[in-house]
């Protein structure tokens, strides 16, 4: 799920990427963008049945109360975790670019905030600086988003391994013993016996 929701974020810069250079084409993305739609459509509702199944019947609302906060935990703490990374690596290799440079604080602001900005400031400057620029933005982006997504990467590892060795592969169901001999499965319905009680003949006349 946090990997799911940080790819979705990856996949929004990528396109502002595309955005600001010409020659790339949306269509480049078109195939992720579907591989995380189909991932995301296969995996959520086998996650949520499998922690469904895995609690009584009487105690649904506990798991889905649950399951619902740990997706959110989960999503506010990776994209956290992830993004600060990424941020933390591109705003790092980009001051160490810019760092020989006198370059205005604005200009510098807008290359270290994003790298829609320091694609902004490329195209607005042109030529070997403006590409040199744009390589540079590019390379410390995708430093940044390898470094981030490696404890995503190790998380979901981790997951598959512990749901492989944990979770059973059928869900528990206690065995019901029947105290009567003649009791009926609620599928068969209900069984109705029809008695026919006489009274004894002295009540008659009574």
């Amino acid at each position: 799920m946090v990997v799911l929701r940080r790819v979705n974020r990856e996949l929004g810069e990528d396109l502002a990427v595309c955005a600001h250079d010409p020659h790339v084409s949306v269509l480049t993305m078109l195939p992720a963008m579907v591989m995380v739609g189909v991932g995301a459509a296969l995996v959520m509702p086998s996650v949520s049945a499998s922690v469904m199944n895995s609690v009584p019947r009487g105690n649904t609302g506990v798991g889905s109360a649950t399951n619902g906060t740990f997706i959110q935990l989960g999503g506010a703490e990776g994209v956290a975790v992830v993004g600060s990374l990424l941020s933390t690596r591109y705003q790092s290799l980009m001051r160490q670019a810019i760092a020989p440079y006198h370059v205005p604080s604005a200009i510098a602001n807008a290359m270290l905030g994003s790298i829609g900005g320091a694609l902004g400031v490329a195209g607005k400057l042109g030529g070997a600086t403006g590409h040199l620029i744009s390589t540079t933005a590019r390379s410390s982006f995708i430093s940044g988003a390898d470094l981030g997504l490696l404890p995503a990467a190790a998380v979901v590892f981790a997951g598959c391994l512990l749901t492989a060795i944990a979770l059973p592969t059928r869900p528990h169901r206690p065995a019901t013993v029947d105290s009567e001999p003649n009791a009926v499965s609620p599928a068969q319905g209900p069984r109705v016996e029809w008695r026919l009680q006489t009274a004894p003949a002295c009540s008659r006349y009574r």
